[in-house]
C-alpha cells in the first residue's frame, strides 16, 4: 500500500512541476469583503469563511510555488466571467479551480461550484457535486453507513413541520445532542444542544428547527474523546494521516464538552497526537476513515471526525468532503509532524486535481522520429494494461495486486497508445522524488521497437525528473544487455565501470 509519505510527494511535486501550465482561479469567501444575502442571526455562516489573513496566507503560498492566480470573492462573478468568456480569453493557460465558497444558508451550496465546473469540463480541487451534497446530509450519510455496519451514532431526524421523520426517535432517558443536519464548523451548536431525551425537550429541539428553518439531527451523545482523521484521496484509493486529538485546554477527554460554535469559531481549542496515547487504536480509526471516504466518493481531501468512549468504541460523528486548508487545521498539523511545510498541503491538492484531469484528459499525439503517428498519456499505467504490454513484451506476469501496490509506489509514469487506443508502450519513475530516482519497466510491444517510442518515453521520464530533482541527484536503471546498454549511452547514461565505481550489485529474493 502506497504511504502517506509518497502520496504526499508524488501529488505535491506532480503540482510543482506542472506550475508554468497553470492559472489557478481561487473561488473563496472571505469576512468582511464577501457579502452574504442571507445569514443565520445566532450563529452567522461567516465562521465557515476565510479571515483576511487566512486568505493571504492561501493566495501568496500559490503565487510562491510559481501559479498564476486569479481570485474571485463571489461564486457568482466566477461563473460570469467564465460564462461570458472574459475569463478564459485573458488566460490562455489551463484552469485549476480551488473552491472553498459556500455563501448563503442554502442546502447544497457546496455543490454550485463542483457542478459548474463538471458541467464545463475545468478541472477543479472538489468532490463532484453529489458526493459534496450528500456528505453535507449528516442523516443521509448515517443511513448509508449503518447499513453497512460502519460505527455510527445512533441518529434521528426532526422536521419542523411534521416533526419526527421515519417514525423514528431517542428513546426516553438516552443522552442525545442536537445539530442542524446540513451545516458544519458548529453553526447552531451549543453546551445546551446536549441533554438527556424525554418528551418535554422536543420544545427545543422543535424551536432550533423553527430558528434555523432546518432540519435536526438528533444523535446519541457520545461522552469521551474527539479526534479528526484527514484523508487524502486519489481516483483509485484513500491514505488516512493519523488521528488528531482535540483538546480544550489540558484536557484530552473532553467528557461531555464539544466544540461549540463560539470554541470552533475563535479557536478556543488545541490539537495532539492522539497516536501517541494509543497507536493501535489510532491505526484502527485511520483504516475505518480511509475505507469510508473512499467508499463515499470522497476526493482531493475529506476530514472524517469521530468521538471515542471509555471504552475506546469510536463513532463517525461528522464528515467534511471540503475541510478547511489554513495553518490552524488538522491537515496542517499533520503534515508540520511529517516535516513539511504549509505550502505541501495546497501542492497536494492541485497534483491530486492535475492526475485526475490527466486520468480522463484526451491524449497527446506525437509523431516518432519514424514518421509514425502515437498518442502519449501522462499517467500511471493500470494494472490491466500493464499485465496486457507485459504479456505483449514477454516479460513475467505477476498478481493484479503486487502490480497495483507497484503502481501505488510510482512517483510518474508514461503511456502510449496506437491509433485505435491500444498501448504499445510504457515507462514509469520510482524513487524518493528528490535524490534517488530510477527508470524502471521501459517496454515497447514487439511490432512497435525500433521507430522512436522507446525514445519518447526515456525523453518524458528525464523531463519530469529534472523538474522535480535535486541539482547533485542521480537517476539509475537496470539495462538488460550491451545493446540497450549503449541505447541508454545516447540519453546520458554511463556504466559504473567506465566511472571506476563498480558494476554495481543486485539480489535477486528468489
Amino acid at each position: 500500500m502506497e504511504n502517506i509519505i509518497t502520496r504526499i510527494n508524488k501529488f505535491s511535486f506532480l503540482a510543482k512541476e506542472s506550475s508554468c501550465k497553470y492559472l489557478i482561479v481561487m473561488v473563496c469567501n472571505v469576512k468582511e469583503i464577501t457579502k452574504t444575502p442571507e445569514n443565520y442571526q445566532a450563529n452567522p455562516v461567516d465562521s465557515e469563511y476565510y479571515s483576511l489573513q487566512q486568505y493571504i496566507e492561501i493566495s501568496e503560498t500559490i503565487k510562491e510555488m510559481g501559479f498564476s492566480l486569479k481570485v474571485y470573492f463571489d461564486e457568482n462573478d466566477f461563473i460570469e466571467e467564465f460564462s461570458t468568456g472574459k475569463l478564459k480569453n485573458n488566460n490562455p493557460k489551463k484552469i485549476i479551480v480551488l473552491n472553498s465558497a459556500q455563501k448563503g444558508i442554502s442546502e447544497g451550496r457546496k455543490s454550485l461550484i463542483p457542478a459548474f465546473c463538471d458541467l464545463n469540463n475545468i478541472i477543479h480541487t472538489n468532490s463532484n457535486a453529489y458526493v459534496s451534497s450528500f456528505s453535507r446530509n449528516k442523516y443521509h450519510w448515517y443511513s448509508v453507513l449503518r447499513n453497512t455496519k460502519s460505527n455510527v451514532c445512533p441518529s434521528w431526524l426532526f422536521d419542523p413541520h411534521k416533526g419526527w421523520l421515519f417514525d423514528e426517535k431517542p428513546a426516553e432517558n438516552m443522552k442525545v445532542i442536537c445539530k442542524l443536519n446540513s451545516e458544519s464548523s458548529s453553526i447552531g451548536l451549543k453546551e445546551e444542544n446536549i441533554f438527556t431525551y424525554s418528551k418535554s425537550k422536543e420544545k427545543f429541539i422543535k424551536k432550533m428547527s423553527l430558528e434555523y428553518n432546518s432540519r435536526i439531527i438528533v444523535q446519541k451523545f457520545i461522552s469521551g474523546k474527539e479526534v479528526e482523521l484527514p484523508v487524502i484521496l486519489d481516483s483509485y484509493s484513500g491514505i488516512a494521516m493519523e488521528p488528531v486529538g482535540i483538546k480544550l485546554g489540558n484536557e484530552k477527554n473532553l467528557k461531555n464538552k464539544i466544540l461549540s460554535y463560539d470554541i470552533r469559531g475563535n479557536n478556543k481549542f488545541s490539537f495532539y497526537k492522539f497516536s501517541e496515547d494509543n497507536p493501535t487504536l489510532a491505526k484502527q480509526i485511520q483504516k475505518n476513515a480511509e475505507k469510508v471516504a473512499y467508499d463515499l466518493g470522497i476526493f482531493g481531501f475529506g476530514r472524517i471526525d469521530y468521538r471515542i468512549d471509555d471504552n475506546n468504541n469510536y463513532f463517525i460523528t461528522d464528515i467534511s468532503t471540503n475541510p478547511h486548508l489554513t495553518m490552524s487545521m488538522s491537515i496542517y498539523y499533520n503534515y508540520k509532524n511529517l516535516g513539511y511545510s504549509y505550502d505541501f498541503v495546497l501542492a497536494t491538492l492541485l497534483g491530486l486535481s492535475i492526475s485526475r484531469n490527466q486520468d480522463i484528459s484526451s491524449y497527446e499525439e506525437h509523431i516518432l522520429t519514424s514518421g509514425k503517428t502515437v498518442f502519449l498519456k501522462r499517467a500511471i499505467v493500470s494494472p490491466e494494461e500493464w499485465i496486457s504490454l507485459r504479456k505483449k513484451i514477454g516479460w513475467e506476469i505477476h498478481s493484479k495486486s503486487v502490480h497495483q501496490t507497484a503502481i501505488n509506489h510510482t512517483l510518474y509514469g508514461i503511456i502510449l497508445y496506437d491509433a485505435s487506443k491500444k498501448p504499445i508502450g510504457m515507462g514509469r519513475v520510482v524513487g524518493d522524488s528528490k535524490l534517488c530516482f530510477y527508470l524502471q519497466d521501459i517496454g515497447v510491444v514487439p511490432r512497435w521497437q525500433n521507430q522512436g517510442v522507446g525514445t519518447k518515453i526515456v525523453t518524458e521520464l528525464l523531463e519530469y525528473i529534472s523538474n522535480v530533482a535535486d541539482p547533485k541527484a542521480i537517476v539509475g536503471l537496470m539495462a538488460t544487455d550491451e545493446v540497450t546498454e549503449t541505447y541508454y549511452a545516447n540519453f546520458g547514461f554511463k556504466t559504473r565501470k567506465e566511472l571506476r565505481k563498480g558494476a554495481g550489485m543486485i539480489k535477486e529474493l528468489s
